[in-house]
Order: structure tokens, then C-alpha cells, then sequence
């Protein structure tokens, strides 16, 4: 067990403390975690697998050992029980916060527009070898848009330079529904190559 900075004003506070203080207190700790996690350990960031013990003896021990070890500051305003429920709950609230960005992380999205890659920018010079690409990307997309009108219009307005949004708009639709005919299209292109 490292020794905390707390260590010496939470001994002397300990040593106040009768056994059947500790009994109460442990007690209702354990009815507060209970009653904090209801239906919450058996899935998600409190199960046992998670934690790799009970969850309720768990944030139970950590809170008894962070306190006598000194980790964290037993006030005076607090008594033992409010200390350790403190504690447990800002425990519990680590927990969840850490699940949550890991998971967060875990299901990110990234948004990459793909009109962006049939753009010229306007702060280079373009080799020929590159002119000839655009070239042959725009006849593939002018290609696969023949036949239906709504293709027709997004290749149009790509090559206009228009954005996501705008063409959307012109469209009447939605932007996700203007994802989707623009995977139609990047399919049909797809096919042909």
C-alpha cells in the first residue's frame, strides 16, 4: 500500500473510530452501492468482469484504501460515512466516464467527403498526369450518372464545385439521402471500371 499525502490527518481520524462505527458505516456503504448500481452490474462498466471482482467490493475496498492510505483527504466537514460515500461515488463516476470515452472512441465516425477528391485546389500547379486523372474520374462519373436524372444533377454540381450540403439542397433531399445517391453513383462507377 503507497502512503498518501492524507496519510497522518486520516490516521489520527481513524483512531477515533470505534469498531462498531466501522461495522454501521461499511454496511450502509455497501447498501449505497447496491442501491447506486441497481441493474447496472450485470452488464456495461460494473460487472464483475469488467471490474475483476464484485463490483459492490470493489468501489467498497477501494474507498477503505484510498482513505487509510492517504490518497484522499478525509475532511472534517465529512464523517466517515459521507467521506466514503464521496468517495464511492466519485469512483463510480471515473468509472462510467472512462467507459463512456472508451466506447466513444470505439464508435467514432469520421465524415470524409468524397466530392473533396474530385476538387482542384486552387494553391498548386496541376502536372498534366493529374489533369489527365480528373479527366478520366469525371467521364467515368459523367458515365455513370447517363440514364437517371437525379446522377445527372450531383455529377453537374460536383463538377460546378458545389459542397455536400448545397447539392443536397438543389436536390430537395436531405444530406444523408444525398449519400446515398452518391453511393448509387460510386457504385455504378465501380461497375463499369
Amino acid at each position: 500500500m503507497i502512503i498518501g499525502q492524507y496519510y497522518s490527518s486520516n490516521q489520527r481520524k481513524f483512531s477515533e473510530v470505534r469498531e462498531s462505527e466501522w461495522k454501521v458505516v461499511l454496511k450502509k456503504c455497501e447498501k449505497h452501492i447496491r442501491i447506486r448500481l441497481k441493474q447496472k452490474m450485470s452488464s456495461g462498466v460494473h460487472t464483475a468482469a469488467n471490474l475483476g471482482t464484485n463490483p459492490v467490493e470493489h468501489y467498497l475496498e477501494a474507498a477503505y484504501t484510498k482513505l487509510l492510505a492517504g490518497e484522499w483527504e478525509w475532511k472534517e466537514v465529512y464523517t466517515l460515512l459521507e467521506q466514503m460515500i464521496r468517495i464511492i461515488n466519485k469512483m463510480i463516476s471515473v468509472e462510467v466516464e472512462k467507459y463512456k470515452t472508451d466506447k466513444a472512441q470505439a464508435l467514432k465516425i469520421e465524415y470524409t467527403d468524397i466530392t473533396d477528391e474530385f476538387y482542384v485546389p486552387d494553391d498548386h500547379e496541376t502536372s498534366k498526369e493529374d489533369e489527365e486523372t480528373f479527366q478520366a474520374q469525371c467521364e467515368a462519373l459523367k458515365q455513370a450518372a447517363a440514364g437517371d436524372d437525379e446522377l445527372v444533377m450531383i455529377y453537374e454540381a460536383i463538377c460546378e464545385g458545389m459542397r455536400r450540403a448545397d447539392i443536397a439542397e438543389l436536390l430537395g433531399k436531405t444530406p444523408k439521402q444525398f449519400d446515398k445517391l452518391k453511393e448509387k453513383l460510386i457504385n455504378r462507377v465501380k461497375k463499369s471500371q
